[in-house]
């Protein structure tokens, strides 16, 4: 079977050739868009990841600290009322990984003011909008552009089942990276002993609230149980040590439950007072020894995974237009010119 092009005209063979002869004869055609431009893209992209700035990171690790003494406090309570106690939602790790990567935490370390030893890659001191060539006309767009920049170089690790913690900053300067990791974990603290102390504040003021209704109701039932005994002193009837049995059941439980309350009081009353961190450093950050790996390897053979199949779909699409498309545009300027021709022909023999 012959194969033709839009106007008649056969196809070279190679172009009929079924199979690896095609496409060889593509890459005999078209060698610079199917083997030259992979790796003239592959040799940019080498260039690139070796001339770019080096990039440092720094990292630690810490835990949540929990107060055991009003967790088992208030666990005991809730047990007796009949209730589940759980865990803190704002202790899990999964809480500080989003903590972290907050704005305000992130907004914060991007406004404070870093100070680089002599020798520093970035060689100077400043703000972190300033260190971080944030971009803006206005303050407010520099330091949204900072906190963007600053989200995109803070990685966050958690382990449910140790709950550590892990995270690291990577900028282009060792010392700039160890002081914002050091921030962050401050801030973070800082963050924790704030809301604590909120927490047992309003946590003092409801347990005081609740003493008072319970001394109340306690005060009540010992009345009531004192009454009954003042009144049925030597009675031995069964409904009567029933009615006594109640009564005293119900003393001993306002009891335990003010007991607990007052428990959950004292406790708040002195976490709202303490000043200790909240979190335990696992990993102190310490400046990098070393820049991070620049992956020269791994980024240019992922540029020749992308620009080998571009270059041979161009090649391909080149090869087809070459093949049909421009002997179609060259047969119909043919056609023009012999019309043109043949139109003047016909003026020539009418003058």
């Amino acid at each position: 079977m012959a194969y033709t092009d839009r106007i008649g005209r056969p196809w070279p063979t190679e172009e009929r050739e079924p199979g690896g002869l095609a496409w060889i004869g593509v890459l005999v055609r078209h060698p610079w868009l199917a083997v030259v431009t992979p790796l003239v893209v592959a040799a940019v992209v080498g260039t690139y990841a070796l001339l770019r700035p080096r990039d440092y990171t720094a990292s630690a690790s810490f835990t949540p600290r929990t107060t055991d003494v009003m967790k088992g406090a208030l666990s005991g309570l809730a047990a007796q009322l009949g209730v589940t106690a759980t865990g803190d939602p704002s202790q899990s790790p999964d809480f500080y990984a989003d903590l972290l990567t907050s704005r305000p935490i992130l907004a914060a370390v991007a406004e404070s003011t870093y100070t680089l030893p002599p020798g520093d890659p970035l060689g100077r001191a400043g703000t972190g909008v300033a260190l971080l060539e944030a971009e803006g006309q206005t303050p407010a767009l520099r330091l949204d552009d900072a906190v963007k920049r600053l989200a995109k170089r803070v990685t966050v690790t958690k382990n449910a089942k140790t709950g550590v913690v892990t995270f690291s900053v990577t900028t282009r300067s060792p010392a700039l990276s160890t002081a914002m990791t050091g921030h962050v974990l401050s801030l973070v603290d800082q963050f924790n002993q704030e809301r604590r102390k909120q927490k047992a504040a309003d946590e003092e003021r409801f347990a005081e609230q609740r003493m008072q209704q319970l001394r109340s109701e306690l005060n009540r039932a010992e009345d009531a149980l004192a009454y009954f005994k003042a009144r049925n002193r030597d009675a031995q009837a069964p409904d009567l040590e029933k009615e006594q049995e109640r009564l005293e059941r119900e003393v001993g439980m306002r009891q335990t439950v003010f007991t607990n309350i007052a428990q959950v009081y004292e406790q708040a009353r002195v976490d709202a007072l303490r000043d200790v961190p909240v979190i335990t450093v696992i990993e102190a950050p310490t400046p990098p020894v070393r820049p991070d790996s620049r992956r020269v390897a791994l980024k240019v053979l992922l540029a020749l995974m992308l620009a080998v199949p571009a270059g041979f779909g161009i090649a391909l699409l080149r090869d087809a237009v070459q093949r049909d498309v421009m002997p179609t545009i060259s047969a119909a300027g043919g056609w023009r010119r012999a019309f043109r021709d043949k139109h003047a022909g016909r003026e020539g023999t009418t003058t």
